[in-house]
């Protein structure tokens, strides 16, 4: 399985302490796996008040909130 996503414009709002929304600008994550493993192999926001870069891998689960998260991030201000 790949999984390859684009979002423009993203951002985040309900940040604690927060009166404005944090802007991430465009946000791209490709992915590949098998099963419950997910290898996120690009994840990058540019364009917005923080950058980031990251990679790792995701074990899905059910309920999906109960997944497993392992990321490696770079974030820029």
């Amino acid at each position: 399985m790949h999984l390859a996503l684009k979002c423009e414009q993203a951002r985040v709002e309900g940040l604690l302490g927060a009166k404005e929304p944090l802007l991430l600008g465009s946000i791209v994550l490709n992915a590949s796996g098998k099963g419950k493993d997910l290898r996120l192999t690009t994840l990058t926001a540019s364009g917005g008040q923080l950058g980031i870069d990251g990679n790792g891998t995701i074990l899905l689960n059910a309920p999906l909130g109960r997944s497993l998260l392992n990321l490696n991030l770079t974030l820029r201000g």
